[in-house]
């Protein structure tokens, strides 16, 4: 007994080191995908699923949903939800359409709903305002804001049934003006839109 009372302090000391090393590792990916980490993700740098669950029940990480979890301690962007919604339906999926043109403030859209594209088929339980769109498994994306999103000129064709053309037209120009879109691209999305 007198030697397990010994060396207990070391043993909280190195059960303590190992904790804030996964805790390190954790930070040093989530600072660069908005604060988020998934349990695969995690297991992929090294840390096991259950010092995830461990660093939550300290209070170090926010569990946001099957398998999410954010830094507690973390600097709040617009891109937010935009950001948590991807990472909560994870593998191939993109932001699309409207939330697209919302993520880049190229249009007024629908605050309510974030549209999400996958290929795979999701049975887990989402939230209400998660509204999910099926794409073929070799769609295109590409990272704006650093989220992983349909292409501009695609998000806006894609806004036909749900937005009025003129605004179409104008997120398009928009789009342009910024960067967004190339000459080409921009005058096919304008031909797309009027047909």
């Amino acid at each position: 007994m007198g030697i397990i009372k010994r060396f207990l302090p070391f043993i909280y000391h190195l059960w303590y080191i190992i904790g804030m090393t996964y805790y390190d590792d954790i930070y040093d990916h989530a600072i660069e995908e908005y604060y988020l980490i998934t349990t695969k993700e995690a297991n992929e740098i090294g840390v096991p699923t259950i010092e995830i669950v461990k660093l939550a029940k300290r209070g170090r990480l926010e569990h946001l949903g099957n398998g999410l979890y954010r830094l507690s301690r973390f600097v709040p962007e617009e891109e937010d939800p935009y950001a948590i919604a991807v990472k909560r339906i994870g593998g191939d999926a993109i932001l699309y359409g409207e939330s697209v043109l919302a993520l880049l403030s190229l249009c007024p859209t629908n605050p309510s709903k974030i549209f999400v594209g996958t290929s795979r088929r999701i049975r887990k339980k989402l939230p209400d305002d998660l509204v999910i769109m099926r794409l073929s498994p070799n769609s295109r994306h590409v990272l704006y804001k650093g989220i992983p999103c349909q292409p501009v000129s695609e998000a806006i064709v894609s806004c036909k049934e749900s937005i009025m053309p003129e605004r179409l037209v104008t997120a398009a120009s928009q789009a342009f003006e910024q960067g967004y879109l190339t000459p080409t691209e921009f005058e096919e999305t304008k031909r797309r839109l009027s047909c």
